[in-house]
């Protein structure tokens, strides 16, 4: 990205494809695998695509004044966006020990308050903090990796093989990110790509 479309009327409007209820729209998709799928009786691979919805909602859902009343602000933090920048949203974990209730609904709610209406936001903040929270799936493949622990004393769902570190990417949770199907209520839906899967059971 050049750093002069950072600027958002530098950018390209960003196109919604919605379907209604005279008529449907249809959205092509294109990719290219990493790794061998299919063709080898040695393979086996699923392609699942994943994708997130929200309501329109009518006129009055929306923000006006673009955006800077109080009330407006608020209303920017329950919206999906995309960024007109490219910095993440913040974020603070709680300290070493935990925390206790009074302390952690106070944490949040300067987080949420410091939400930037600029930056993009796809998951929550809760959603995110929820993931520091929850403890790893220990039964999942982590090969040489040692993924560390967090303040609170455990390795949580933040970090993962491919995320050792628990590096943050907006409010996404790298362990629902990074593995399918996934054991936790999610925001995404999840999309199988049926044929690959029958042509990879059958090795062809």
């Amino acid at each position: 990205f050049d750093k002069g479309f950072q600027n958002a009327n530098q950018q390209y409007s960003i196109q919604y494809y919605g379907s209604g209820k005279d008529a449907s729209s249809k959205l092509l998709v294109e990719w290219t695998n990493q790794h061998g799928c299919g063709g080898n009786p040695k393979l086996d691979c699923n392609i699942v695509m994943q994708y997130m919805c929200m309501n329109n909602g009518t006129d009055a859902d929306y923000p006006h004044n673009r955006g800077i009343k109080a009330a407006d602000v608020t209303k920017n933090k329950l919206y999906m966006r995309d960024g007109t920048g490219r910095n993440t949203q913040n974020y603070k974990e709680p300290g070493r020990g935990g925390e206790r209730y009074d302390a952690f609904i106070d944490r949040m709610k300067r987080l949420e308050n410091n939400v930037n209406r600029r930056r993009g936001l796809h998951e929550t903040l809760w959603w995110y903090d929820q993931c520091r929270y929850r403890e790893a799936n220990g039964g999942l493949f982590r090969a040489d990796q040692n993924l560390g622990s967090n303040k609170i004393g455990y390795t949580s769902a933040s970090r993962t093989r491919q995320n050792r570190r628990g590096t943050r990417r907006g409010f996404e949770c790298p362990e629902e990110r990074d593995y399918f199907p996934y054991w936790v209520p999610t925001y995404q839906t999840e999309n199988v790509d049926e044929e690959s899967q029958e042509q990879d059971s059958k090795g062809e």
